[in-house]
């Protein structure tokens, strides 16, 4: 177990939550991954953030914790920030975020990473040509 079943189980359950959103077909783009930006200039990007604390533990367990973020990345086209925001916020039920609670245990194979946070919308970046719109989330794996 480690940080690299983390971060595939974290990205895999990405895709999970954007085919279960009301934006199935939002690209996203992937630690590691060659990724082109779409035309309309509108996707997701997976950012990862382990904080792993050592001698937690007794004997050679680990706990893996960190930050998990998704940042939409959407185009300044002077209609507001409403649509993005309805994307990202967990509280719409059809968001790419509503997929991580609390108690949805994220699985890849045997192992598992829980969601130990509710997904946080921090607020809106202006940058130049696109607004960012971060939503981040505390995780937590133990390695028995």
């Amino acid at each position: 177990m480690s940080n690299k079943l983390v971060l595939k189980t974290l990205q895999t359950a990405t895709l999970a939550a954007i085919a279960a959103s009301d934006t199935p077909d939002l690209p996203v783009k992937m630690k590691g991954r060659t990724f082109e930006i779409p035309n309309d200039q509108k996707y997701l990007e997976v950012v990862f953030i382990p904080n792993n604390q050592s001698d937690r533990c007794w004997g050679e367990e680990q706990v893996y914790q960190g930050i998990f973020r998704l940042v939409l990345h959407w185009p300044v086209d002077d209609k507001g920030v409403y649509d993005p925001i309805d994307i990202v916020d967990f509280e719409n039920s059809g968001s790419v975020a509503s997929y991580f609670t609390k108690t949805n245990a994220l699985r890849t194979g045997g192992f598992g990473v829980n969601i130990t946070q509710v997904p946080k919308l921090t607020g809106v970046i202006e940058a130049g040509h696109e607004s960012l719109f971060p939503v981040s989330m505390s995780y937590r794996s133990f390695n028995p």
